[in-house]
């Protein structure tokens, strides 16, 4: 009896020693993850960066290893760091794993939104990422591609966006969709919305096709500035305007954002008027 106590003492060794090991670091994995996860939810970037290269570089083998490199790439672009976070996108996305992995669309998607902000933050090389993922044969990557491509304020570079834009409108039953296609295609060129209302009306309402913004600045009592122009180029006008500026029309209490909805919800003829400290603002849509 006491030699098979020893023998089942002896198996119970081997067995922690080569399983054990395992058992006992995955929990040090998981509680690493949740810290990442903790980190990122309360905007603590560089604890999560920490975190998620801290349990990469101490479980490899671990299967939050890859999890942890998605998370460190999230934490890099919410700390701005915009290209290192692709290539740490990229580097996840070339691990074998399941196609249909959620992570792993996400991770595609950031590249192509980040691939926009790179290029607009001035290095132009960048946007070939966003035209890449145009022919991409996953269906939800190539058409945000072409809805991100349309913002691009180079006609040369939005306009590669249309043909899938168009797909959008000839095949996809879902009418949100189809109307963001619209709009976009309105923030490449107005003119290639038209003959759209038939499917796609509530954007071109939403966007105003037809209607007209019209600006009337009074001065000591006299119209000094009139203006009117497609109400489509209002919003664009508006989505253009840099931060700083907006903070400061909100500081004379107009919020561009909302002032054009607020006018289409009042319909037709209603005036709008706001006073700054040297003029009366009139607008209103027609």
């Amino acid at each position: 009896m006491p030699k098979l106590c020893m023998t089942t003492a002896l198996w119970a060794i081997l067995l922690l020693g080569q399983g054990g090991q395992a058992l006992a670091q995955q929990p040090s994995a998981q509680k690493l993850m949740r810290d990442i996860k903790l980190a990122l939810f309360d905007s603590r970037w560089d604890e999560a960066l920490q975190s998620a290269r801290r349990l990469q570089s101490r479980f490899p083998d671990s299967p939050l290893a890859g999890q942890a490199l998605y998370y460190e790439a999230k934490a890099l672009e919410s700390k701005g760091s915009l290209a290192e976070a692709v290539r740490k996108y990229d580097r996840f996305a070339d691990q074998p794993r399941d196609a249909g992995s959620l992570l792993l669309q996400q991770a595609r998607l950031s590249i192509i939104n980040l691939a926009v902000e790179l290029y607009r933050q001035g290095d132009k090389s960048w946007i070939r990422r966003t035209r890449q993922a145009l022919s991409s044969r996953d269906q939800a990557l190539r058409y945000y591609a072409a809805l991100r491509l349309s913002a691009v304020p180079d006609k040369s570079e939005s306009g590669r966006a249309v043909p899938v834009l168009r797909e959008i409108l000839g095949n996809e039953p879902d009418a949100d969709l189809r109307d963001r296609a619209i709009l976009a295609l309105m923030r490449i060129d107005p003119k290639l919305a038209e003959g759209q209302n038939r499917r796609g009306g509530s954007a071109r309402r939403r966007a105003g096709v037809g209607q007209r913004l019209n600006l009337e600045i009074v001065a000591e009592g006299e119209a000094t500035v009139s203006l009117s122009f497609p109400l489509s180029m209002a919003r664009w006008l508006v989505d253009s305007i840099p931060r700083d500026a907006l903070r400061e029309l909100e500081e004379e209490g107009i919020d561009a954002r909302n002032l054009i909805d607020e006018l289409q919800r009042a319909g037709g003829q209603n005036i709008v008027e706001v006073r700054s400290k040297d003029a009366l603002f009139r607008i209103w849509i027609d």
